[in-house]
């Protein structure tokens, strides 16, 4: 009996060895293959039992196989050029499903976008994650981050296209000097009429166009109201259908209110018009009239029935777009409804101090000008730029934004056939709560110190159509899509998985592995999020084995079976022995 064991116990190491070899051999062949985890054999020895054994009689009866386990200590990551080839630093598992709906994990992250723009891994199964409900809103103090939904395959082709979004609200911080020139409306003279803005075109019910010029000169806000008026009442024509005396113009401007604007008071018993749009008129800008939108009409032309009035659409002080002189200003390219970038000029004056307490410093006003060759009106008045919106901005003496006052006038119309009367708000630090007199210390958005005019920050939230042009994957797992105008849009959130004891999970090929009983349920979870690695996109993971631990294991292996071999050879010598005794 002892003979015959001594076969099989060798035969059992025999067996036990070239498991181990098998192992062995899989883990060098894969020592090449991203994401593969490498095996390890455990063996447990076997007892010979027999009637009236005891401990110290008992004989070992060779060896078994007792588990091949696996190794998930983390692999090197290889850089590669492939934005969707993913490496997990850390803690979890890749979800992929096949179409039936099962359900497998994985390290390797070699992914490709299949014909209908999944995420595929090279079997084709899904990869797993979260598709973004809401985008991150950007504005000039951070990022606010999007949403996402419910776990599923995701879809590239989702993102859809770029679509244009046009221009609704800009900001703008700066610093305007204090020692600017200053241009005061009431009690100086910066309303400067020349060859280029000295007409009006006034029509009515009862008259046809008729060109009134305004003398050349330097006004102030009152003194040209009473230019424009006698220029009106002395036209011969004009008295001749309206009578001696048609309009009563004038200015109305406070330190310490926000009011810079001209009334025409019709005083006839006709209706008349101003025909701000009409070739011949240049003097709209100066005067507050749209030449485009007055009134909200959506034209050019302000219409006063007999003893009505009408009121400057736009604040003024003087400030000519065509002549801006000393004027600070900045640019900005904002963007209608169909995604066309136009540039707009956004200019500042300094019109003098703000008497009212606690302030008591200087006041700015501001305007937002469409340039002639971009403005709807350009067809008529080539020559003639569109102010759109405007202000007033008050400082305190020390130089902090006290209060933002906007123009209720803001409509800016671009010329291309695209949607008309479009809002822009501009935000100098008010949005933020950020001006003394909504709270705030004045000192973070636009300011009026000593130093030169210059811009801080600028931002406007429109942009042109785009194209989807690449993609990328946060540490945190967001794919995100990069299109030809520079915008970016979430897809989707990759969606892991970790287990409590991830080495009873079962293999079963291509790199996956399936819970087991012994594995227990899978926890979900995010990438970065706590108990997770991090992604790390252009990245693979290498596969963990080590080939001069494997080497070493193979001569061990190697030294072993022999040695069973052995064993079995001189188990046979000894029946030899036995047989020819017998002889």
């Amino acid at each position: 009996m002892g003979i015959e064991s001594a076969l099989y116990t060798g035969v059992s190491g025999l067996d036990a060895m070239s498991s181990e070899l098998s192992v062995i051999g899989n883990n060098i062949s894969n020592s090449n293959t991203a994401g593969f985890k490498g095996g390890s054999v455990t063996f447990a020895n076997l007892l010979s039992t027999s009637l009236g054994a005891t401990s110290s009689t008992q004989t070992g009866n060779g060896v078994s196989l007792e588990s091949v386990g696996t190794d998930f200590s983390q692999g090197t990551l290889q850089t590669t050029s492939n934005p969707l080839d993913m490496a997990i630093q850390g803690a979890g598992f890749f979800i992929v499903k096949e179409t039936s709906g099962t359900q497998y994990f994985t390290r390797a992250g070699q992914f490709s976008i299949d014909k209908n723009g999944n995420l595929v891994n090279p079997e084709g199964n899904f990869l797993q994650g979260n598709a973004a409900l809401t985008q991150p809103v950007v504005t000039k103090t951070g990022v606010t981050a999007g949403t996402f939904g419910a776990s599923g395959d995701i879809n590239i082709s989702q993102i859809g296209v770029g679509n244009p979004t046009p221009s609704a609200n800009a900001t703008i911080f700066a610093n305007l000097m204090q020692t600017s020139p200053v241009n005061d409306p009431i009690a100086g003279t910066p309303f400067t009429i020349g060859a280029t803005n000295d007409q009006i075109v006034v029509s009515g019910s009862a008259l046809a166009a008729t060109t009134i010029t305004i003398p050349v000169g330097a006004y102030s806000g009152s003194s040209l109201a009473a230019a424009v008026q006698t220029a009106v009442n002395s036209s011969s024509t004009v008295v001749a259908t309206f009578g001696a005396t048609t309009v009563n113009v004038s200015y109305t401007a406070s330190a310490s209110a926000s009011q810079y604007e001209f009334t025409i008071n019709n005083v006839s018993a006709l209706q008349v018009d101003f025909d701000w749009s009409n070739a011949n008129s240049t003097s709209s800008n100066m005067l507050g009239f749209s030449n485009v939108n007055t009134g909200g009409t959506g034209a050019g032309i302000t219409t006063i029935a007999a003893a009505g009035s009408a009121t400057s659409d736009f604040e003024v002080a003087g400030f000519d777009p065509t002549n801006p002189g000393g004027a600070f200003s900045t640019a900005m390219t904002t963007y209608d409804s169909a995604g066309n970038g136009h540039l707009v000029n956004v200019y500042f004056e300094n019109i003098g101090a703000y008497s009212s307490a606690p302030s008591g410093g200087n006041r700015w006003m501001w305007w937002a000008v469409v340039p002639a060759s971009d403005s709807s009106s350009s067809a008529t008045q080539p020559n003639l730029p569109q102010i759109a919106t405007g202000g007033i901005l008050d400082f305190s003496t020390a130089g902090a934004l006290y209060s933002v006052t906007p123009d209720n006038f803001n409509s800016f119309n671009f010329v291309g056939g695209v949607t008309q009367n479009q809002p822009i708000t501009v935000d100098f630090g008010q949005a933020e709560g950020e001006t003394i007199a909504l709270g705030g210390s004045g000192t973070t958005g636009t300011t009026q110190y000593g130093s030169p005019s210059s811009v801080t920050n600028q931002y406007q939230d429109g942009y042109a159509a785009g194209s989807l042009q690449s993609f990328s994957v946060s540490q945190d797992g967001v794919i995100t899509g990069t299109f030809t105008n520079g915008q970016t849009k979430n897809i989707a959130q990759i969606q892991l998985a970790r287990f409590n004891a991830a080495t009873q999970l079962t293999s079963v090929g291509n790199n996956c592995f399936t819970q087991s009983a012994g594995s227990g349920q899978p926890i979900p979870g995010l990438a970065s999020d706590a108990g997770f690695g991090s992604i790390f996109s252009d990245s693979l993971e290498e596969s963990n084995v080590d080939l001069s631990s494997e080497f070493v294991n193979m001569i061990t292996v190697q030294s072993a079976y022999e040695a069973n071999a052995k064993v079995i050879s001189t188990a046979q010598q000894l029946f030899t022995a036995l047989q020819n005794a017998k002889q």
